[in-house]
Parts: structure tokens; C-alpha cells; sequence
């Protein structure tokens, strides 16, 4: 199981600051995307915070691609 809690947020001043911390609770090591950036997606009545990255279109092609940061989060390990 993966565990991500909300450490503090702040959404003054226009500035949208969530800090968190994620929680390895699996006997083996992850990997986590770490572009240091959130898509905000609005789902029906409520909004989607996430680091995933939007899925690429068949055929097209993306300007500047490039490949995601990845951080290696190990078992029992918890980072901020």
C-alpha cells in the first residue's frame, strides 16, 4: 500500500502550496514521477490533484518531450 498524507497546505495570496508525505508500505521499492508539478483535473462535482502525467495521443507528436524524473521511494521508506 502506498499512504500519501497532507503534511500542510496553504491557498492564500493565489498561491496554491500542498506539502505531503508519501509512505512505502510494500516489501519492495517503488518509483515515483517527480516533475515537481500537479495537473489539476475537474471530475462531475469535485477536482483530481495528481502528478500523473496526461496520457500522448496516438499519432501525435508532443513538442519537448522529455522523459519524467523518477525517485526511488524503498520499502518502509516515507519522504516529504
Amino acid at each position: 500500500m502506498i499512504r500519501i498524507e497532507v503534511v500542510s497546505n496553504d491557498f492564500s495570496n493565489l498561491k496554491n502550496e500542498i506539502k505531503f508525505k508519501i509512505c512505502n508500505h510494500f516489501e519492495r521499492s517503488i518509483w515515483l514521477v517527480s516533475d515537481n508539478w500537479m495537473v489539476w483535473k475537474k471530475k462531475e462535482d469535485y477536482f483530481e490533484i495528481s502528478f500523473a502525467r496526461e496520457l500522448m495521443i496516438e499519432n501525435v507528436r508532443v513538442f519537448d518531450y522529455f522523459l519524467p524524473k523518477l525517485k526511488r521511494i524503498k520499502p518502509h521508506e516515507n519522504i516529504f
